[in-house]
């Protein structure tokens, strides 16, 4: 799974993006702002953009194997319980 060049959805700021593939339609996004995320397009839909991009901001772990997951509880559980990401998912 390659990663392409392409602008955050939540600032704007150019950086990278992976699509995981499941039923969730996941995106893992990688930006020197937000930090690394993985979110769901029906997910980007519910949330404000702005407040998101803040509290990433604020929580921005400078560690390569660490990310954020935002989504529910099901999907979570569909994708990462039952098939957990492995580092490697996310290498070019």
């Amino acid at each position: 799974m390659g990663s392409i060049e392409y602008n955050c959805p939540l600032c704007g700021t150019k950086g990278e993006k992976q699509t995981l593939t499941n039923d969730y339609a996941q995106h893992f996004y990688s930006c020197e702002i937000c930090g690394r995320y993985a979110i769901s397009d029906d997910m980007l839909e519910q949330y404000d953009n702005d407040k998101l991009a803040a509290f990433l901001y604020y929580k921005n772990k400078k560690d390569k194997y660490f990310f954020y997951y935002i989504g529910n509880e099901k999907s979570f559980n569909n994708r990462h319980v039952r098939q957990p990401i492995k580092y490697s998912d996310f290498q070019n």
